[in-house]
Parts: C-alpha cells; sequence; structure tokens
C-alpha cells in the first residue's frame, strides 16, 4: 500500500502551500547533509495561485554548481509509486547567454507519496553531488528507476 501525501493538493491553497513547504524541507535537507545549506534558490518564477498546475510544483538552481531541479507533481490515480526522472543539459550552444544552468537540469516527475518522496530524496541527493555528471545521472535513472511510458 501506498502512502500518500497531500491528495488534494490541487484543490486546497492551505494543502498547496503545506506541500511546497514539504518540498522545501527535503531539499534543505538533502543540500545541508551535502554542506550545500542555502545554495538552492528557486529560480522559475511561478504565479501566486494553484490554479496552474503544469507549473513545477517546487524547483531550486545552484550557481555555485551551475545545475537545477524541478518537481512535477500530480496527484495520485493509483495504489502504486509513481515517479519518473530525466536530465536534461544546457550545454549545447543553442543554451548559452540564457537563464539555464550550464551544466543541466533534473526533472522529477511524481505522485508524491512517502515512498516515491524517498526515491525523489535519493535523486535530489545524487544530482547535487558536485560530482555527479548527467550521464551518471541518466545511469542511475535508468537503473534504479522504471522507464518512462510512452
Amino acid at each position: 500500500m501506498v502512502h500518500t501525501l497531500f491528495e488534494d493538493f490541487l484543490e486546497n491553497e492551505e494543502r498547496f502551500q503545506a506541500c511546497r513547504d514539504y518540498w522545501e524541507e527535503l531539499v534543505e535537507d538533502v543540500a545541508r547533509s551535502l554542506g550545500q545549506a542555502g545554495e538552492w534558490k528557486p529560480w522559475i518564477s511561478r504565479p501566486p495561485s494553484i490554479d496552474l498546475d503544469l507549473l513545477a510544483i517546487f524547483d531550486g538552481c545552484s550557481d555555485k554548481l551551475e545545475r537545477a531541479f524541478r518537481v512535477l507533481q500530480y496527484p495520485s490515480g493509483e495504489d502504486k509509486v509513481q515517479i519518473a526522472a530525466w536530465v536534461k543539459s544546457y550545454e549545447d550552444p543553442e543554451y548559452t547567454d540564457t537563464v539555464f544552468p550550464r551544466v543541466g537540469e533534473l526533472f522529477i516527475n511524481v505522485s508524491l507519496s512517502e515512498e516515491s518522496a524517498q526515491l525523489a530524496r535519493i535523486l535530489l541527493r545524487r544530482w547535487m553531488t558536485p560530482t555527479t555528471t548527467i550521464d551518471d545521472m541518466e545511469s542511475f535513472i535508468r537503473d534504479n528507476l522504471p522507464p518512462l511510458e510512452q
């Protein structure tokens, strides 16, 4: 049985904010454990309302590591752990002089549960580790998460 968290986060502004606070605490906990407290700042501007559920519920960018992440969260539809992740490299010349971080970005697409949060924590820890490369992250995702459904 999956232990869903903040199931009604899109219908209730207080629950939406509580969910964002949950992600903020999770990310800051990982950052502190890596000696990076305060280094991961939000970088995607968003309106204050919750009616745009396609935006990331939480994001962060480290200027020092020149990488970012965003968490895309959707309501649970099944009693199973639902999480996918991928990385996007911004090292291509087409991204020079843009707002994108130089190294790249980790995307986590998740239906939040206690179980998926543990996996998200592992993904974030690996991505926030300075020596992790895009290739390392792609291999880790391929080896530890179910493949993205087409």
